[in-house]
């Protein structure tokens, strides 16, 4: 090998190792720039995430990382969440987008990779109990316990809901008595809690009804709310089909909860009840025999009965308005 050569073997060494040393610097510093862009203070240092890494770090859980709960399927999906943010966050801050907050979910996986033992019989905890491993199948964690975290920073700080809890054990006829799910609680304490604190505060008269009806009965007998109303609340299934002779007696108090207009007249599609002089004008509503709105309440054979009477008496069959009338039965 001549000098040139070897000056030109050496050369082309280096370069190969200046190459190489290039793209390791390169691949630690992006290595470097991805881990220390998942830490908490990366987080950060953004002004969006700033409260949320604030009441992070007060929380329970301010020795888990952040990628630890909000990686939904754990570290297999880190690729893909750093991916996302390099393609989609970081250039948006560069050029002063205006970014959102985290509207992920948690995923249930990544609290019980440290929270197993909760599915283990009952849990007890500020006054209430509960079986996760029979009430909480197929529920997010984050459903009972979205502040655990962001304290009140989440977009929708949810908690236990009883009415949830009762409808589902009157689902699977399970027991609804206080003590199954509550403990040294009183009465007074229970009222104030969750959504109790509107059907049953200081203007309960106006707004008990806004709650799920067939939730009274946790609390209330089937009569509780006869001495009121006048009448069975919630009503039982086959009141439809009953509830024009009631709503006609003089102490019916429907108004009390429903509105005429939007209620009754909606479904009937014409003004409830009568007028008193409406049958009077009656022809200039109805259709015809077949007219649902008529039928929804009233025979057509009574309808019948009635023209036949009033209007054709010497006649077995006739017409009125655009209809003709069926022979009568005799």
């Amino acid at each position: 090998m001549t000098p040139l050569d070897e000056r030109l073997d050496r050369s082309h060494k280096r370069r190969r190792l200046t190459a190489r040393a290039i793209a390791l610097l390169v691949i630690a510093f992006l290595a470097l720039m991805l881990g220390a862009s998942s830490l908490p203070a990366a987080c950060g240092s953004c002004h969006v995430m700033r409260p949320y890494v604030a009441s992070w770090t007060s929380s329970p859980h301010a020795s888990v990382s952040c990628y630890a709960c909000h990686l939904p399927a754990g570290s297999w999906s880190w690729p893909g969440a750093k991916a996302r943010e390099v393609v989609e966050m970081y250039p948006a801050a560069a050029v002063g987008a205006t970014l959102t907050a985290p509207g992920d979910r948690i995923s249930s996986a990544a609290c019980l990779a440290c929270h197993t033992s909760i599915l283990a019989g009952t849990v007890e905890r500020r006054g209430l109990k509960i079986a996760h491993a029979t009430c909480a199948v197929g529920a997010a964690c984050d459903t009972c316990h979205t502040g655990v975290s962001h304290g009140t920073r989440v977009r929708w700080n949810r908690w236990p809901d009883m009415d949830d809890c009762v409808a589902c054990h009157l689902q699977r006829s399970a027991t609804i008595a206080c003590d199954a799910c509550h403990v040294r609680r009183t009465q007074a304490r229970r009222l104030a809690s969750v959504t109790l604190r509107a059907t049953h505060g200081p203007t309960w008269p106006a707004l008990h009804g806004r709650g799920e009806l067939t939730l009274c009965r946790t609390c209330h007998a089937t009569g509780f709310c006869v001495g009121c109303h006048g009448i069975v609340v919630p009503h039982p299934s086959e009141f439809a089909n009953v509830h024009g002779g009631y709503s006609r007696v003089e102490s019916a108090r429907c108004g009390e909860c429903h509105d005429r207009t939007t209620y009754c007249d909606a479904c009937h599609g014409v003004p409830m009840p009568h007028a008193k002089d409406y049958l009077k004008s009656h022809s200039h509503t109805t259709k015809g025999l077949t007219d649902q709105r008529c039928t929804l309440c009233h025979d057509s054979a009574a309808c019948v009965a009635c023209h036949k009477m009033h209007t054709h008496a010497k006649s077995t069959k006739g017409t009125i308005g655009t209809f003709e009338l069926p022979a009568m039965k005799p």
